[in-house]
């Protein structure tokens, strides 16, 4: 049997639920706090008593989000997602979310803490630490930053952290108020995050803590129930080139004999990734029939390459290749063969195999890889590009170019191609799309001046003439 009420503990509400065991007849009090009104608190106390009832109540741990994040949740994901993805929640969770809301108890985590987050990482108050010389526990400093930014007192604080850091000494009032004073001197601007960035962040909140239903350690998903930013109206339109712009571009690179010419080349006129761009064999190019197979594809992991099969299916996926771009290839590759000669003793490399330790040239047939052979590191291929835009612009100061992402060399093959007149749906299968809606919506900024032209070209075909009126 449960019973209970609700009371205001500071400016929050929360429930106290009284639960005697039908096996013993002994009893014993559960609170829950943090709820923003005395209805909101009311209904969980009636979600809590009917769970009691029903034998779906979940006996109160003290396991912080942090402790369930990287002690359960992170680690079973190993056979679910791929490593990069892996990487990518682990470096969100540890660089933005749990210095925040890390060690709030993982039952006691609501909605209005997510809201708090998400507000947090789009101000330019959101902060970090340059002191190396911490005596507390780590995710303390930011926690402190948020509570002040809600205008909690030094005492409020100090007795939020004992609640939400059982484990660590307790923090007097006087040490909060130190350890803010301190970190006026210390601290430098994180900055904001964009808006599809802390979105990302909510979804993958919202996956740890559904994960956490179905392990039974929470009865619901609070994360439904936050208010993550809404996506822009308007889409941000990312710098790109002109087809002028990007000849000009790869003429100055191949005329300063750039090693990596060829293959921003091929990016450009293939519009193909990064990935399937490092991870091109030799053995996947039918120079007769003019096709690669795009079969592997190069990732980065913790800064550690990572190879892996072309797609999210595995499956390869074929393109043809133009004769200007053949061209290239093929004289690309005598180059490649004088720069094996160069470095002597040669040694095969199974495919794939990064990061091989043996010495002299790297047989692991890729199209563009390392003086070496072996495979070139995605960081820092991007990296390059980028120096060599500012060298660029460095030669060129009354004619520089717009800076731009080696991405949008694929966007610019992809924008080129739909003003050209290419069908939608080629210009989907050429850059792997799973339909062509994501094409379409990628590239409104290209479709809505072609349905310009289109309707002067249909009107003149119908409208009678002007001197005719």
């Amino acid at each position: 049997m449960a019973t209970g009420h609700v009371r205001k503990r500071g400016k929050k509400w929360a429930y106290v639920q009284y639960v005697t065991d039908p096996a013993t007849g002994k009893g014993k009090y559960r609170w829950k706090s943090g709820f923003t009104t005395k209805s909101e608190a009311q209904r969980a106390l009636r979600e809590a008593i009917t769970a009691v009832e029903k034998g779906t109540f979940i006996e109160p741990s003290k396991m912080t989000y942090s402790e369930y994040v990287e002690g359960i949740w992170l680690p079973q994901l190993d056979d679910q997602l791929e490593s990069s993805t892996i990487e990518s929640y682990e470096r969100n969770m540890r660089v933005h979310v749990l210095p925040r809301i890390g060690g709030i108890r993982l039952q006691q985590l609501g909605p209005i803490h997510l809201n708090d987050l998400y507000r947090d990482l789009q101000s330019q108050t959101v902060t970090g630490t340059d002191s190396s010389n911490r005596r507390h526990d780590s995710r303390i400093y930011p926690r402190i930053t948020h509570l002040r930014l809600q205008e909690y007192s030094y005492a409020a604080i100090a007795e939020k952290l004992a609640d939400e850091f059982p484990d660590q000494k307790p923090l007097s009032k006087n040490a909060v108020a130190a350890i803010v004073r301190r970190s006026k001197n210390t601290t430098k601007s994180q900055g904001s995050l964009a808006v599809r960035t802390v979105r990302y962040i909510h979804t993958i909140i919202s996956r740890s803590l559904k994960d956490a239903v179905k392990l039974g350690l929470v009865n619901d998903n609070v994360a439904k129930n936050a208010s993550p930013p809404r996506k822009p109206k308007t889409k941000t339109v990312r710098p790109m080139w002109t087809a002028e712009q990007t000849r000009t571009f790869l003429d100055w690179a191949r005329a300063d004999e750039h090693r990596l010419w060829v293959a921003w080349a091929f990016i450009a006129t293939s519009g193909d990734r990064r990935g399937a761009n490092l991870g091109l064999r030799w053995q996947d190019i039918d120079f007769d029939k003019g096709t690669a197979a795009l079969t592997w594809t190069v990732t980065c992991v913790n800064h550690r390459i990572v190879v892996k099969p072309y797609g999210k299916t595995g499956e390869n996926h074929a393109i043809i290749l133009d004769e200007g771009t053949l061209s290239i290839l093929r004289t690309w590759r005598s180059f490649q063969n004088q720069e094996r000669l160069v470095h002597g003793d040669s040694h095969v490399c199974a495919t794939p195999e990064p990061d091989c330790d043996l010495p002299g040239y790297h047989l692991s047939d890729l199209v563009f890889a390392r003086p070496d052979g072996d495979y070139l590191h995605p960081e820092r291929f991007s990296r390059e590009f980028k120096r060599a835009q500012r060298r660029y612009n460095r030669d060129h100061p009354d004619a520089q170019l717009p800076e731009i992402s080696l991405h949008a060399l694929r966007h610019g093959w992809a924008t080129v191609a739909l003003e050209a007149g290419v069908p939608m749906k080629v210009v989907q299968d050429r850059l792997n799309h799973a339909s062509e809606r994501i094409t379409a919506d990628i590239y409104t900024h290209v479709r809505a001046p072609m349905q310009s032209d289109a309707a002067e070209r249909v009107a003149n075909r119908l409208l009678p003439d002007d001197d005719a009126w």
